[in-house]
């Protein structure tokens, strides 16, 4: 306790005894290493500097108890201690102590800092859209080159920090590959491409300190595609999607080779009409029946809701089939839509192309569209298929679509400056740069220009290429 005494100019005087002050003769501990508030995990090196005449420097760990940790007395290589924090509990707040002796056993000196512990692996949820067949919600059978991966991860302490994804054949051999930045405790959702046949999906789920935890699911890309043949008795010819044409007895006079195959890229769509993007063409093309022949069109919530913003695009109850006449698609007429078997049943007498959409002059909500959607057909696109950008215009205007490499430079330029009035539209693209050549595999930005008006709206996003 230190008196204070104070003095006025008249020499009236006061002393307070109520004041203290602490003394610490210690010399300095500085820790060097680990950082201040910085998460760790496994072995982590614990190293400080200590003063001269320093014999030997002990280190503890502090939550609630003391726990030590271990004594470093060979000063040639600095004092350190190795802390497998393994055999602690994950938590933000461990105080890290470190005391100093001199030779006599005397503590000169200490040091505490506070850092955070996180050995455990991200927690997540996964889910493939559309769902697959003959399996389960992660494996089994898809019949589209694209689907959705959704999904959730979480982590206690240090944070998510990537979702990395691979995508191998049969043989070992890299199909594709992505890495995703997420954030803890959200939702995220991307789009791949399959090729044929069987791919073998790694995911790997890594937080900020890469505490890592992988998860493998495997999709069959059945490409769909059928041909079977059919006489005057009638049959039915069925793709491995649910997509089918039942024809019965007489429909036919002779045997014909029936085809049905599934169509990425089908013609634009004109005027108000909106497609969902199922379209199939029956063969042959152009074949008239002597009766009328059931079509059964299947869809899914993913053909709904292209962007996967959780609105659909287009209401499900609304859907009607439509045909393409060679230069323009048009209604087929009286249908039966199944809404909860996810399908559309109509009959005609001939085969062409058939897709499923809305004419949203039935809708009375033509004017409801205020916002530009896009989105691309493959996406990573592999080279030799090609990619369709597929888009609303919410009014008349212009675009211009750009795609840039890593670096920022200008690979390619797939319109400038088109003129477009409101509604869908669609740009192929085949992957070639401005020189004719085809792109790298790799990741590249798309930069849409959309003017309307006096107001350029910009929209960016990824875009992979593979070989």
């Amino acid at each position: 306790m230190i008196p204070i005494t104070a003095t006025d100019d008249a020499g009236n005087t006061t002393t307070d005894y109520s004041y203290h002050v602490a003394l610490n003769n210690m010399l300095p501990v500085t820790f060097v290493y680990p950082e201040v508030n910085t998460i760790y995990k496994g072995d982590v090196l614990l190293e400080v500097v200590a003063p001269e005449g320093t014999y030997k420097v002990e280190f503890m760990v502090y939550d609630t108890i003391l726990h030590a940790l271990g004594v470093d007395s060979i000063r040639e290589d600095g004092f350190t201690w190795i802390w497998n924090t393994e055999d602690f509990e994950d938590r933000g707040d461990w105080k890290v102590l470190a005391f100093a002796y001199n030779r006599t056993g005397l503590l000169i000196g200490t040091d505490t800092i506070t850092v955070g512990v996180d050995n455990t692996i991200p927690a997540f949820s996964l889910e493939i859209m559309p769902l697959p067949e003959k399996g389960d919600t992660l494996n089994g059978e898809v019949y589209r080159p694209d689907v959705i991966v959704k999904g959730w991860v979480h982590d206690n302490l240090s944070g998510v920090g990537t979702v990395k994804m691979k995508i191998t054949n049969e043989d070992g051999e890299l199909v594709n590959t992505g890495n995703y930045e997420v954030s803890g405790d959200t939702a995220f959702s991307f789009r791949i491409t399959l090729e044929e046949g069987v791919n073998i999906l790694t995911f790997e789920f890594q937080d900020k300190v890469e505490n890592t935890t992988t998860h493998t699911c495997t999709l069959t890309y059945v490409v769909p595609e059928v041909t079977e043949l059919v006489g005057p008795e009638g049959g039915t010819v069925e793709l491995a999607d649910g997509t089918r044409v039942e024809i019965p007895e007489g429909a036919l006079n002779e045997r014909v080779m029936i085809t049905i195959k599934k169509v990425w890229d089908a013609p634009p769509v004109n005027g108000n009409i909106e497609l969902i993007g199922t379209a199939h063409l029956f063969g042959p093309e152009g074949l008239v029946f002597r009766k009328p022949v059931t079509v059964v069109l299947p869809y899914t919530h993913l053909d709904l809701d292209k962007n996967q913003d959780g609105i659909p695009d287009l209401p499900e109850d609304s859907l009607v089939p439509f045909y393409y006449d060679g230069t323009r698609w048009l209604r087929v007429g009286d249908a039966n839509i199944e809404t909860e078997a996810n399908r559309v049943m109509f009959t005609v007498n001939h085969f062409t192309l058939f897709d499923l959409g809305v004419d949203r002059r039935d809708l009375g909500a033509v004017a409801s569209r205020d916002s530009m959607s896009y989105f691309f057909t493959r996406n990573p696109l592999k080279l030799g298929d090609g990619t369709s950008l597929v888009f609303f215009a919410p009014s008349d205007g212009t675009i211009t679509v750009r795609i840039y490499d890593l670096a920022g430079d200008l690979v390619a330029i797939l319109v400038k400056d088109m003129s477009i009035s409101r509604g869908e539209h669609t740009i192929k693209w085949d992957g070639r740069s401005q020189t004719g050549r085809f792109l790298g595999s790799g990741i590249y930005i798309y930069r849409i220009d959309y003017t309307h008006g006096d107001v350029t709206e910009v929209y960016r996003g990824t875009l992979g290429v593979i070989k």
